[in-house]
């Protein structure tokens, strides 16, 4: 459950990163592209089968990524990079949380077993450790010099 949580950690902090580098809309706009992204990983790291029905329905998604930031006029380099890195990080934690529902459901021999117990609340505390224990290995900032 720890990648998991890493992975939530460096999508919401390359997401807030990208959001603070450019304009707003350019952000979101980039991270809606997650599925394409969430697809390749799949497919090619994970050697999960994607349908062809999925397959059909990306170029729409990136057809309307492209159209949405054609019109964008605060472009930033730093912007698209962290979103895709964050992008990258939510495909990872999507894989992984299937991986490790997969894994639970066949120690348990049960089906029925994750959709039940709530996965999202250990997932997100172990998130928020993750967050403040990065945070807690720098030292503080220095006092303002009036």
């Amino acid at each position: 459950m720890l990648p998991v949580a890493f992975c939530a950690m460096g999508s919401h902090c390359a997401s807030v990163f990208a959001l603070s580098a450019g304009a707003v809309s350019f952000a979101q706009i980039v991270k809606s592209a997650e599925p394409v992204f969430s697809a390749i990983l799949s497919q090619f790291v994970y050697g999960k089968k994607i349908s062809r029905a999925k397959w059909m329905c990306l170029p729409i998604v990136v057809g309307g990524v492209i159209l949405a930031s054609v019109k964008e006029l605060d472009f930033a380099w730093s912007a698209l990079i962290a979103a895709c890195i964050g992008n990258l990080f939510a495909a990872f934690k999507g894989n992984e949380n299937k991986k490790l529902m997969e894994v639970r459901c066949a120690k348990r021999n049960k089906r029925a077993y994750w959709k039940t117990r709530n996965i999202y609340e250990p997932n997100t505390k172990l998130t928020i450790l993750t967050f403040f224990g990065s945070l807690a290995r720098h030292p503080p900032p220095p006092p303002l010099l009036h």
